[in-house]
């Protein structure tokens, strides 16, 4: 319950809905949408990437209760909720915050900026391996595709062609292809006066082959897009169809984050497609953290342009940066915050989203509308004081001062969105320490014909690595699937019998050969 609230405005407010209206826009933090390359792997039978289930990324597959609803100016609408619960494996009293990500802002008087997109598209030798198999398998040698198989390329080249269809006239269209270098294959020009047809007969031609540089690519593409000053009227966006896993050129993690950080400085933004069952989602999930960025892994061509058509003016849009939530007051700390791809960054104080997203709502509640923060309470008498502040995209800066009552009873949830984002974060954070155990054991594997098989693979280039649950994860798995089901049914939300269903699978794998379960 909020004990009381002060909105203090650093600029005139922006245009907003009728207070009263139930049809608002929800908000979702930037990052992952889908956590589609997690559940892919493991129907495949291989242990995914621990970055491949971030909490952003499985927040976004559901909707959330974000609380009563406030009188605000602002377009972003904020609802705080607080929890108190006892973990289900280890028993221990966990305190959580809920920031629900709400606007005031009407689906009605949503639109979509006009475009300037540039579409790049990875035609390294690695896109031509299949879709659903691993360029390189558990010993690093690479696989190549079956003649009938689909590869990467394939569905690229037909998300691209879906891609372009969600164009209007008015807005402009550049493509850039690389492999070791980059090639601009269409000039930026307004669509109305583009030959569409012919471009994407183009796209379904190319052929791949080649190493991955990826940051000539984004050069390139960037110097289509800083000819003129940005505004909030346009949105300069480049969109990477790739498996990210760049070999040549510019490859460090820190120089690649710097590069897309400082077009973003500049007003380009980023959206990553990633492609295939190996797509690095550890690269993916570091340069989507950036401001205005976001990624999607799809896991086949049909179910991304089902979603293109669904969502895609949502997914070009950013409206909220720069969200930060500060405790202003003794008492409490902050343990660990979910939801954010900027997660890392927080600190005993403060916690920071980078960007927001417009999603879709459901009977009222946001897909995705929740950023969650795990906290540690310093003294038994103290008050949770918070100050958010934001900038909207239209550069109105806001500032919110709000106090929080924190319940005292374990099992007290302020409503059912809270509880479930709680449910998922726990989920989430199993299933994340078990596939950073699995993937740090394979890497420091030696076999007996380990020196018979140099490591030809590049810095974010991945090998396969075979499904398994050793033992005292599946006892740990088993108490979770029984605690989601408890859940599932508390906040009445069947969707989450895919994870229930998920950790079965997880506790069926047994241990298959030494190396994999090593200690």
């Amino acid at each position: 319950m909020l004990e009381n609230q002060v909105m203090e405005n650093a600029s005139p407010a922006p245009a907003s809905a009728d207070m009263a209206s139930p049809e608002t826009v929800g908000l979702a933090a930037g990052g992952a949408k889908d956590v589609a390359n997690f559940r892919e792997n493991v129907s495949n039978g291989y242990t995914p990437q621990p970055e491949a289930i971030s909490d952003e990324g499985l927040f976004y597959d559901y909707h959330f209760e974000t609380g009563t609803r406030t009188e605000s100016d602002a377009l972003f609408a904020p609802r705080y909720a607080a929890a108190m619960s006892d973990h289900p494996i280890s028993g221990e009293t966990e305190r959580y915050l809920s920031v629900g990500l709400d606007s005031t802002l009407s689906v009605d008087e949503f639109e979509r900026p006009r475009l300037d997109l540039v579409a790049v598209l990875d035609v390294s030798g690695s896109m031509d391996s299949s879709f659903d198999a691993y360029y390189y398998d558990e010993h690093g040698r690479k696989r190549e595709a079956e003649d009938d198989a689909a590869t990467k390329l394939d569905a690229a080249t037909q998300s691209l062609c879906a891609l372009t269809e969600q164009l209007h006239a008015e807005d402009r269209l550049g493509i850039v292809l690389y492999n070791h270098r980059a090639h601009v294959a269409k000039p930026l020009r307004d669509v109305g006066t583009t030959d569409m047809p012919a471009i994407r007969r183009h796209i379904r031609e190319i052929a791949a082959g080649g190493s991955t540089n990826l940051a000539d690519s984004f050069e390139a593409a960037v110097d289509m897009l800083v000819d003129g000053t940005p505004s909030p009227d346009v949105e300069r966006r480049v969109v990477f169809m790739t498996d990210m896993m760049p070999n040549t050129g510019t490859t460090g993690d820190s120089e690649l984050t710097q590069l897309f950080a400082d077009a973003a400085a500049e007003g380009v933004h980023t959206t990553f497609i990633g492609m295939g069952l190996d797509a690095n989602a550890e690269l993916a999930d570091t340069l989507s953290g950036i401001r205005g960025a976001n990624h999607y892994f799809i896991h086949s061509a049909a179910e991304f342009e089902r979603r293109l058509g669904e969502e895609f003016d949502y997914m070009v849009t950013p409206l909220v940066y720069d969200l930060n939530l500060d405790l202003d007051a003794d008492g409490y700390e902050i343990e660990a915050v979910h939801g954010s791809p900027s997660a890392d960054s927080a600190t005993d104080r403060l916690m920071h989203v980078g960007t927001l997203f417009p999603s879709a709502k459901q009977d009222g509640e946001a897909r995705g509308g929740v950023v969650l923060v795990r906290l540690e309470q310093t003294s038994s008498d103290a008050d949770l004081d918070l100050v958010a502040s934001w900038t909207e995209r239209d550069g109105g800066e806001y500032t919110e001062r709000v106090t929080v009552d924190v319940p005292n009873e374990s099992g007290t949830y302020a409503h059912e969105g809270v509880q479930k984002a709680v449910a998922l974060a726990r989920y989430a954070r199993e299933l994340q320490t078990w596939a950073a155990d699995l993937h740090d054991r394979a890497d420091a594997a030696t076999g007996v014909d380990d020196w018979l098989l140099p490591d030809q693979r590049g810095q974010h280039e991945r090998e396969s690595v075979p499904l398994v649950a050793p033992d005292r994860y599946t006892e740990r798995f088993d108490q979770l699937r029984s605690y989601l089901a408890d859940e599932m049914a508390a906040v009445d939300d069947e969707s989450m019998q895919q994870e229930v269903e998920l950790l079965e699978t997880l506790c069926q794998q047994a241990p298959a050969t030494p190396r994999e379960v090593s200690d």
